[in-house]
């Protein structure tokens, strides 16, 4: 199951491939996500209309490029950069990102009994609660705070659906298939047609675009030539 501890030391590579729904406006996109060790990750989100939105690390440099805003560098990866896919890149190296984890309380989400548990950043960012299922281990619902151009999103996951990993090592772990974010009152689901995990990943997945690494030089140059 997901939630044990030994699964992340065995956790070395990620590919989940599905489908984002928007349900009030009854629109979906494709969803594409990898991970590696290193900080490395990439993600792209094509929906009709708004064309392909992409993010992304080489362990270095963390951008994102979307037909509105533009390519933009970003600070090095937060613990709420991959809200979606349960944080993928995060869920590979958690101890790097994670300072504390306390279990709080028993409470009762949905008619199921679960545990409360806060994760406490390094990076300073806001706590992240999450509930796991008491008869399963499994991680049932996150509430978390995502940075966003207008400040920190309030935004709460429920994973609804799990399916077995087909990896032969990973053969008892169950990974999320289905998930609901909602947010400014808002629902979105993902559901995965794919996961794949510790299979051999092309590193120019990861690769950082030509026009992101001229932004990463002019910022450093700005920097460097200030007193």
């Amino acid at each position: 199951e997901s939630g044990c501890p030994e699964f992340y030391e065995m956790l070395r590579t990620q590919r989940i491939t599905g489908t984002l729904t928007f349900v009030a406006r009854n629109l979906e996109g494709r969803m594409e996500t990898w991970a590696a060790g290193g900080g490395k990750y990439y993600q792209s989100t094509d929906i009709p209309g708004m064309g392909k939105q992409e993010e992304g690390s080489d362990g270095v440099i963390s951008w994102d490029r979307s037909p509105a805003i533009g390519p933009r560098v970003k600070p090095r990866k937060n613990t709420t950069t991959l809200g979606v896919t349960l944080d993928a890149a995060g869920m590979i190296e958690w101890r790097v990102l994670i300072d504390q984890v306390r279990t709080e309380a028993e409470e009762r989400i949905d008619d199921r009994d679960c545990y409360r548990v806060r994760l406490v950043p390094r990076d300073g960012s806001q706590d992240m609660i999450r509930w796991y299922d008491r008869n399963s281990g499994l991680l049932y619902r996150s509430a978390l705070a995502v940075k966003t151009d207008m400040g920190a999103l309030p935004m709460v996951m429920t994973f609804e659906e799990y399916r077995k990993v087909a990896e032969k090592s990973l053969s008892e772990v169950k990974w999320p298939s289905r998930i609901r974010i909602t947010a400014s009152g808002q629902d979105t689901v993902f559901a995965a047609d794919e996961v794949k995990l510790n299979e051999p990943v092309d590193e120019t997945v990861f690769a950082v675009p030509q026009e992101i690494k001229d932004l990463a030089q002019k910022k450093a140059d700005a920097e460097s030539a200030m007193p």
